[in-house]
């Protein structure tokens, strides 16, 4: 039991002395290059009690020797510039790529003109007795007698056609013909 104990004491000690010759290495190797100027630093670590080691690697417990070299680059940590901020956060991370807006595609083609539904419903045709056929078309309340060539509804549509199977408009503000369908029905 009294063996165990040892060995895990000798182990932790172990573990402390690698611990303490990593952690002073650096300060030791900053001191070194100030007072010599060598760029070489050595580091040992002693056991207490048994006295200074006389070779590396002997013993139960091995001198722990750090070397640094002057020709190894210094390992720097750039902070970035806080400006009073307290409570910045630091990112170790390269910055992202800058974002790239895309201009924004074309509008789409505005949709060709149209003329609104037509105001009126066919109502009769007068063929017989007239020299030229005549339509009875009605818009709501109002009734209207119109003829190929006429012009209705405070010269908004034009009469192109008239014949017994259609009634061509044409929407003038626009330019653009509109066709009333005539049904035939007999009653």
């Amino acid at each position: 039991m009294a063996h165990k104990k040892t060995l895990v004491q000798l182990a932790l000690l172990a573990g402390v002395t690698t611990a303490t010759g990593y952690t002073v290495a650096p300060w030791v190797h900053a001191w070194n290059q100030e007072k010599t100027g060598s760029g070489v630093a050595i580091v040992e670590a002693v056991t207490p009690g048994r006295g200074h080691s006389t070779a590396p690697g002997t013993g139960p417990l091995a001198a722990v020797a750090v070397a640094v070299s002057a020709s190894a680059p210094e390992l720097t940590r750039v902070v970035a510039e806080t400006r009073g901020e307290a409570f910045v956060t630091l990112s170790w991370l390269p910055p992202p790529p800058p974002v790239v807006i895309a201009p924004p595609a074309p509008p789409p083609k505005p949709a060709p003109p149209m003329a609104p539904p037509l105001p009126f419903t066919f109502v009769g045709l007068l063929e017989k007795g007239a020299a030229h056929p005549l339509a009875f078309v009605a818009k709501g309340e109002a009734l209207l007698v119109v003829a190929a060539g006429d012009t209705i509804d405070n010269n908004t549509y034009r009469v192109d056609v008239l014949n017994a199977e259609k009634i061509v408009l044409t929407y003038l503000p626009m330019g653009i013909q509109q066709t009333l369908n005539i049904s035939r029905t007999t009653q």
